[in-house]
């Protein structure tokens, strides 16, 4: 009877044993947040911990979607993210502090005023409101709020570095407003919509009268006069006429978002133009393109961010979902690295004080 019981015990002890191993799910591996990289992109280290009250803690789950440099002091950092508000550094990314009054929310477009560090512009959760704090983010006061139009967001910020009291906000559907008195009072510039959503607004950093306004799917708009004017319509796309690649392929006709812009501060009016396709050059201020050859196929992958070194203009980076590319020689020859990370890309930058520095930002896909 015993040995019958002992026999019974056992095979219920397997069953339970075997459900339990079966109902187990393999943790999600905790390589999100941000890496930094000391040496060029050779190696990657994670740099999450959060410090400050109640108690530390990580960002390994948080979904970061940019990192913004202090222009008065490159040691402080920002990072805003989806849901959890925004984040600082005053340590080169060492680790990282909440933002006591605004420590919650989707933040989706940050400015810094050039002349006072503790003075930003942020847009808040669903990013109807902008934000602005004086003293370093531990308070925050509305000084702008969508009204006007409905089903819209604002989508990006920007201050004039010639005079910071200048400030633009865009939004998604291509409206673009200005407050030339530090955010008290704003006036819309174009009655008429751009017809895409504004990623980001790039003031030439040698000519600060001249504007370009990045959007997602219309290409760029570009300003002499400040802003005054030039929404009507946007660049046109004229390539190079030794270059064969541009005009098959590269034209904004097409269906590829619009990421970024990144100005070579050694030649005026002289930048690239990145999108999920590839990258373009122009030396004219826009006026012909180049294509910049990539090592990662033609429209093939999809391109999450790039960084150019703002002191040689020769060393470029980007990333895919799942590589590291880098060129020392103006993208004639390019390396990889495969990414330390499951997730896909949100940033990636180049310390301003020692360029041998890179820092990669990790958003969080939302659960299917």
């Amino acid at each position: 009877m015993r040995k019958k019981i002992t026999t019974l015990t056992l095979i219920i002890s397997i069953f339970v044993l075997s459900g339990c191993v079966a109902q187990q799910k393999k943790a999600p591996p905790l390589d999100g947040g941000i890496y930094k990289s000391f040496d060029q992109g050779n190696k990657w280290s994670q740099r999450v911990g959060i410090v400050g009250f109640p108690q530390g803690g990580s960002l390994v789950n948080t979904s970061i979607l940019a990192m913004y440099f202090d222009p008065s002091d490159p040691k402080t950092i920002y990072l805003t993210t989806e849901g959890a508000g925004l984040y600082y550094s005053y340590n080169s990314g060492e680790s990282w502090i909440p933002s006591i009054g605004l420590n919650k929310g989707l933040i989706q477009a940050l400015a810094i005023d050039p002349k006072d560090k503790c003075t930003l512009y942020a847009s808040n959760t669903e990013s109807i409101t902008i934000l602005k704090t004086t003293d370093c983010t531990r308070s925050w006061e509305r000084v702008f709020y969508l009204k006007e139009k409905e089903a819209q967001s604002i989508t990006a910020l920007a201050i004039l570095p010639s005079d910071s009291k200048v400030i633009y906000a865009g939004t998604s559907l291509g409206y673009i407003y200005k407050s030339a008195d530090q955010g008290l009072s704003w006036h819309l510039i174009n009655t008429k919509p751009l017809g895409s959503k504004i990623i980001n607004f790039f003031i030439d950093p040698t000519e600060t009268n001249i504007i370009y306004l990045l959007t997602e799917k219309k290409g760029i708009f570009k300003s002499f006069d400040s802003g005054l004017t030039g929404w009507d319509k946007p660049l046109p796309f004229a390539c190079d006429g030794s270059e064969k690649e541009c005009q098959k392929n590269l034209l904004p006709n097409s269906n590829y978002n619009y990421k970024d812009i990144i100005f070579d501060p050694a030649k005026p009016q002289s930048f690239i133009y990145t999108s999920d396709y590839g990258i373009i050059k122009s030396e004219n201020g826009g006026e012909t393109w180049s294509t910049l050859m990539l090592l990662s196929p033609t429209g093939k992958v999809t391109m999450r961010a790039i960084a150019v070194n703002p002191n040689n203009a020769q060393e470029l980076y980007y990333v895919t979902n799942t590589t590291f590319y880098r060129s020392l020689d103006g993208g004639k020859n390019w390396t990889t690295k495969k990414l330390p990370t499951t997730k896909p890309p949100s940033d990636l930058q180049i310390d301003p004080i020692n360029s041998k520095i890179l820092y990669l930002t990790l958003r969080i896909p939302p659960q299917k």
